[in-house]
This record gives C-alpha cells, sequence and structure tokens, in this order.
C-alpha cells in the first residue's frame, strides 16, 4: 500500500523491520511461530525504533 502511495522509503523501512522480527524467531503460527498478532506487531514496532 505505502509503496502505490509513493511512500517507497517508510516501505523499505517496515519490510526491514518485518525481515529483522522474522529472523529474530518471532513469528505468527502461519508461519511456524507462537506470536500472537500483537506481539508480532511490537517486535515490528521495535524494529522501527531502533
Amino acid at each position: 500500500m505505502l509503496k502505490h502511495l509513493n511512500k517507497n522509503q517508510e516501505a523499505q523501512k517496515i519490510q526491514k523491520a518485518l525481515e529483522k522480527t522474522l529472523l529474530k524467531g518471532i513469528m505468527t503460527p502461519d508461519l511456524g511461530g507462537s506470536a500472537g498478532t500483537m506481539e508480532m506487531a511490537r517486535a515490528i514496532k521495535e524494529e522501527l525504533v531502533e
């Protein structure tokens, strides 16, 4: 959605935060993990802040 709105830099930041979160092993059940939706969102947010 952000790319569609020409917010490419913001989209890239979120994508990188998501990738870092997944590399840490924090995943929702559909990806093989046990994190809930809010736990996943918090983990991604923490990566954005760092």
